[in-house]
């Protein structure tokens, strides 16, 4: 897929079995966070989006030459927020501040 679009980087999100990615370099799935009661799934992929493209940018790499490491946070960081997100009604309303999804993923790191 990545050679014939021409692209450098692929997301699937699978909604709450989590996230498939891939480039060059490595493909990889991240589950979605266990025990998650959805109320409203607006703006979630505009988050999973926002959020993924935070940590692209704190890296300061270009996206095809990122490490399946690398990826790996990112894609976890993006799963995370999009899917805490979901845990409350519309989209603006339902950002959750980074801190709160790095303390989930460490909860989800610990288990």
């Amino acid at each position: 897929m990545l050679t014939e679009y021409g692209a450098s980087l692929v997301y699937v999100t699978l909604g709450p079995k989590g996230c498939y990615f891939a480039n060059r370099n490595c493909t990889g799935e991240i589950a979605s966070p266990a025990e998650i009661h959805v109320v409203d799934t607006t703006g979630a992929g505009d988050i999973f989006g926002g959020s993924a493209m935070s940590c692209f940018l704190k890296l300061n790499k270009a996206p095809a030459d990122l490490t399946k490491k690398e990826l790996t946070a990112i894609t976890t960081f993006a799963c995370c927020a999009a899917s805490l997100s979901t845990q409350k009604h519309g989209g603006i309303t339902s950002v959750v501040p980074e801190a709160e999804v790095r303390e989930r993923i460490a909860r989800m790191v610990q288990a």
